[in-house]
C-alpha cells in the first residue's frame, strides 16, 4: 500500500493508534510526506502547511476536507517531482518512501535524505 501523507508525524501516530484501539496489525506500506517534500523543494516558504504549500503551487482546495486534501497532497506531489529538485538537506526524522516495520511504525526508524526522497518520488512518477 502507498500512502502520501501531509504530515506523516502526526498521520502515523493517528494510524497507530487506531490500529492499536482495534488490535490490527500494522500494514505493509510506503509513504512519501509532503511537509517534508516541501521543505526540500522550497525552503523559503514562511509555512509549510497544506494550505500554504498548495497556495504556493497554485493549487485551490477546500482544506479539511478529506477527499479535496488528497487531491491537494497530490497536485503538490507533482509540482516537487516538476521543480526536478536535487537539495541536499538531509532530516534526522524517517521519511519516504518507507516501509516501516511493526517495530518501525512504533519508533520510527533510521533518517534517509530529503533528496533521495525527492528522487524516489520523481523515478515513481515517470515510471507511471
Amino acid at each position: 500500500m502507498k500512502l502520501l501523507f501531509c504530515n506523516k508525524c502526526f498521520d502515523m501516530s493517528v494510524l497507530r493508534y487506531e490500529l492499536d484501539q482495534m488490535d490490527l496489525c500494522y500494514p505493509d506500506l510506503e509513504y512519501y510526506c509532503t511537509l517534508v517534500l516541501s521543505r526540500a523543494c522550497w525552503p523559503g516558504l514562511y509555512s509549510h502547511r497544506l494550505p500554504d504549500v498548495a497556495s504556493h503551487c497554485g493549487i485551490a482546495f477546500h482544506h479539511h476536507d478529506a477527499a479535496e486534501d488528497a487531491r491537494a497532497r497530490a497536485e503538490i506531489l507533482l509540482h516537487v517531482a516538476r521543480e526536478g529538485v536535487t537539495a541536499n538537506a538531509s532530516s534526522d526524522s524517517a521519511t519516504g518512501p518507507r516501509r516501516p516495520s511493526e517495530a518501525g511504525m512504533r519508533a520510527q526508524g533510521s533518517a534517509t535524505s530529503r533528496s533521495r526522497q525527492i528522487l524516489r518520488a520523481r523515478k515513481s512518477l515517470i515510471s507511471r
